[in-house]
């Protein structure tokens, strides 16, 4: 029986595993809030943060104004109010929500500030990267599971070519799209090249082996 040799089975694995990885930045601001604003890059999360706090002060000044326009007796209630937002905005922040999420968003979500391969699929901003990324999953995994193919034709070599190109295509989209890219796809785009110099190394090393036995 044919048995894999393993660093080419390590690489495969290890990119098949890097889809987890944080691929592009992504910050939701106002967790709780489904119509929450999405950022893909630090300059809009800084913005979107900007306008949130602005609302919420906005918000607790208006509760203010309305204490000094309203008489003393019935300044009561203003008050309850204005306490409640005090207390839902400073101690039920966008952290405590992300906290209170379930551990399962790790998988789509792997840090506070970036989204996996994976977690485009769910909220990528762009469908030509949600396109790519879905493309090079599927490379990937039938790289990873039909290896026996790959080692007896080109075939390997091919697959694993088009995936280079598909997550260059999802970075240039990226780029003009201004989503910040992460450490995640640049892990990934490095595999797959090992993985490309792997393969023709083995299938030029098979085709020796069939000249060999041919003479």
């Amino acid at each position: 029986m044919k048995k894999m040799n393993i660093p080419y089975l390590t690489l495969r694995i290890l990119s098949v595993l890097s889809y987890f990885l944080p691929f592009t930045f992504y910050l939701a601001t106002c967790a709780s809030d489904p119509g929450r604003s999405e950022a893909y890059n630090k300059e809009d999360a800084i913005r979107n943060e900007k306008r949130e706090n602005q609302k919420k002060l906005d918000d607790i000044n208006a509760s203010i104004n309305q204490i000094d326009t309203i008489k003393a007796a019935n300044n009561v209630p203003i008050i309850r109010q204005l306490t409640e937002k005090v207390n839902r905005y400073y101690y039920r922040t966008d952290n405590i929500v992300n906290l209170d999420e379930d551990i399962g968003t790790e998988i789509y979500l792997p840090t506070r500030y970036s989204a996996s391969a994976i977690g485009l699929i769910i909220i990528g901003k762009s469908l030509l990267g949600v396109i790519t990324v879905v493309i090079s999953i599927f490379l990937s995994l039938i790289t990873l599971i039909l290896w026996r193919v790959f080692t007896k034709r080109r075939i390997g070599i091919y697959v694993i070519s088009a995936n280079i190109l598909t997550i260059s295509i999802f970075i240039i989209d990226c780029y003009f799209s201004k989503i910040t890219i992460l450490y995640g796809a640049w892990v990934l785009l490095s595999l797959l090249f090992a993985q490309l110099l792997t393969e023709i190394n083995l299938f030029k090393i098979n085709r020796f082996q069939q000249l060999d036995s041919n003479t």
